[in-house]
């Protein structure tokens, strides 16, 4: 029996949700494999092929999310010694520094700010290594709305900073860094909207809009054109 083009689609569309592309055909064979099973089943119960291959399809689920969660399972080995490379390299380049600004009280209050740097960096860059970003998908449509909501005051706030009692805020960095997260909220917003058609199109062209009304608040025009070339890369 020929093979549907709707159920290589549906198969082909979960295994793309996964991050380890070497598990992407093996998923992709399992999925194709169930709803083949899965209709035949129906089709010897009396049902016809071609309902028979729409209810599979419907029993079977929403492709995104079987693909999210079969990410969690199908997950490569944590290359240790690339994070042992990556961390003896960070450790040297922070003892050079250490070394060089030992007697220079500027250069030691340097070092400072690049040792705090690199921990914060490294804090980061584990955190996206080893946390379940497909959480995300559970908690896309709020999370975009909030963020985009809060976008609108947020960009009211004055260029530079404003004092609070005697405290002085500085909204520079602010400006500067939120555009960078703008890709990735965009795409977690049209990952929330898949299949609403008219409403969500609506909805993700209002975001769009809140995000370059922001933007224009970039103090610096080359992170307004970098923020621009990201978005429409994704």
């Amino acid at each position: 029996m020929a093979l549907p083009e709707t159920f290589t689609q549906f198969a082909r569309t979960a295994a793309e949700q996964l991050r380890w592309k070497k598990a992407r055909p093996l998923v992709e064979d399992e999925l194709l494999t169930h709803l083949c099973d899965q209709r035949d089943a129906l089709m010897a119960g009396g049902m016809d092929e071609t309902v028979a291959t729409a209810e599979s399809l419907r029993l079977t689920g929403d492709p995104y999310e079987i693909g999210t969660e079969l990410d969690r399972v199908h997950r490569p080995k944590t290359p240790k010694l690339l994070f042992a490379l990556a961390a003896l390299i960070a450790l040297a380049g922070l003892a050079f520094t250490a070394l060089v600004s030992f007697r220079d009280y500027e250069l030691s209050y340097f070092a400072v700010h690049q040792s705090v740097a690199l921990l914060l960096g490294t804090a980061a860059m584990l955190a996206a290594y080893f946390l379940d970003f497909t959480l995300l998908g559970h908690f896309a449509l709020p999370l975009t709305l909030v963020f985009h909501a809060a976008l609108i005051p947020l960009g009211l706030l004055p260029i530079g900073g404003f004092w609070l009692r005697y405290i002085y805020v500085s909204t520079h960095i602010l400006l500067r860094g939120l555009p960078l997260l703008f890709p990735l909220m965009f795409a977690v917003l049209l990952y929330a909207l898949r299949g609403r058609r008219g409403l969500g199109i609506f909805a993700a062209f209002v975001c769009l809009a809140v995000q370059c009304m922001f933007c224009l608040r970039v103090p610096c025009l080359l992170d307004l054109a970098f923020c621009f070339s990201v978005t429409a890369r994704c």
